[in-house]
């Protein structure tokens, strides 16, 4: 929307540094259980197997999506898409952005059973049945929300899966939040987003105890992965980052998420303000009195 309603502006010009962003569509695999307050396997997830996660990753040209849909604004995340630039030294440099290959994804479909039985391109599960995948999609105020949802639909029908949204429809931000963190069995995968700030902690949005955790996904080596981040080795800076880069690589092997975007924060700054230091700007550390300006008129 800033980028929008500035970009042809003359009498100004943008101010950007990373974001601590992150959007993703999450794959329910699990649900949570009130009583022992923790995440737990639903074993009748049509997502349980790791392959059909990654299926649905690999149908999706995510390059094209973040350039096209997105304008250029946003771009690609690599690995489990937790840790984008702004994290600094926790980010992971060996980790690499997973791209498009339909062939790929069809052979892991056709690995977990999901096959063609019946010729019309869209694929059965294991008993033959008809598969049909809900995605709940947000409608957000934005003409880029329909876009997008059709994009993921048709890519993911490219490899045989068959993914309708739930009604029929975009849902609202407050009927979308309602049902997603309810465990709504009509929703078996969802669009999604997160914003670490300063502390980029995976377990509030992946831990085994953390009801915003909503593919609900756990598993022991990741488990152990959060442990590692919380504890007290983690004050020494290698083995910090040890921990994070490790958990992040674990993460998108068994792909809870596909992780879709990293995002750029940015300001439109008219020309006369001077000494605009955009890191204090955003997390509201920059006081008024350290702005100037370069004249008293517009």
């Amino acid at each position: 929307n800033v980028w929008d309603s500035s970009k042809d502006l003359k009498n100004g010009d943008f101010v950007s540094k990373p974001s601590y962003y992150l959007s993703y569509v999450g794959f329910r695999t699990g649900q949570w259980d009130k009583e022992k307050s923790e995440n737990v396997e639903d074993p009748d997830s049509k997502l349980k197997d790791k392959n059909v996660r990654q299926a649905f990753e690999l149908a999706v040209d995510r390059d094209q999506i973040n350039e096209k849909v997105f304008k250029g604004l946003r771009f690609t995340p690599t690995g489990s898409g937790m840790y984008p630039p702004a994290t600094g030294k926790l980010q992971n440099e060996n980790a690499t952005a997973v791209k498009k290959d339909v062939e790929k994804a069809k052979k892991l479909l056709d690995e977990a059973g999901y096959k063609d039985t019946d010729g019309d391109g869209l694929r059965e599960n294991k008993n033959g049945e008809k598969l049909v995948f809900n995605y709940a999609a947000r409608n957000t105020g934005s003409d880029l929300d329909q876009a997008l949802a059709d994009n993921f639909i048709k890519s993911w029908k490219e490899v045989g899966l068959d993914v309708k949204l739930v009604d029929g429809k975009l849902l609202s931000p407050k009927d979308w939040s309602t049902r997603v963190q309810a465990d709504d069995p009509s929703i078996d995968i969802f669009q999604g987003a997160w914003g670490f700030f300063n502390n980029p902690n995976p377990n509030y949005i992946a831990g085994g105890t953390s009801k915003l955790n909503l593919p609900r996904y756990i598993d022991e080596t990741l488990a152990k992965d959060l442990e590692a981040i919380d504890s007290k080795d983690s004050f020494d800076d290698n083995k910090i980052k040890e921990a994070f880069n490790k958990f992040d690589n674990d993460f998108s092997e068994v792909a809870p998420w596909l992780p879709l975007s990293w995002s750029t924060d940015i300001v439109w700054v008219n020309k006369r303000v001077k000494n605009i230091d955009l890191k204090k700007y955003n997390t509201f550390e920059q006081q008024f009195y350290e702005l100037e300006l370069t004249s008293d008129k517009g």
